[in-house]
């Protein structure tokens, strides 16, 4: 491995030492000239009308159809999550429909009045 990394070594010192300090610039030039070139928007004054319209019409659809398909797969998502919870839930398994806690236990019975049982709070019979 360690011969590997001086083979490499050496060959990056050789191309850097050999090379032409003008073929550095001539690169450079280029690279900034295709730069300014797709910056610009000229390039859609050399493409006719109808491939504005098509590129235009493309970005439009796209533009539009991807929102919506992302929405429509969550809702769908939404639905069957809800689906397979409230299925669940008339089966008698979990699901996450929270249900309705259960009634409260009834009162404790009340001790006898003095002349045996009580009808209500008023009345001792």
């Amino acid at each position: 491995m360690m011969w590997l990394f001086k083979w490499l070594l050496l060959l990056t010192y050789f191309v850097l030492t050999t090379q032409d300090d003008d073929w550095i610039k001539e690169q450079k030039e280029r690279h900034d000239k295709q730069w300014n070139e797709n910056k610009s928007w000229n390039g859609w004054s050399s493409k006719t009308e109808s491939e504005v319209e098509a590129t235009a019409t493309w970005i439009i659809v796209i533009a539009i159809v991807i929102p919506l398909v992302i929405i429509i797969l969550i809702g769908v998502g939404v639905g069957l999550a809800i689906y397979c919870a409230m299925k669940n839930k008339r089966n008698g398994g979990g699901g996450a429909v929270i249900s309705q806690p259960p009634p409260p236990p009834p009162p404790p019975p009340q001790p006898a009045g003095p002349g045996g049982f009580t009808l209500n709070a008023n009345v001792v019979v």
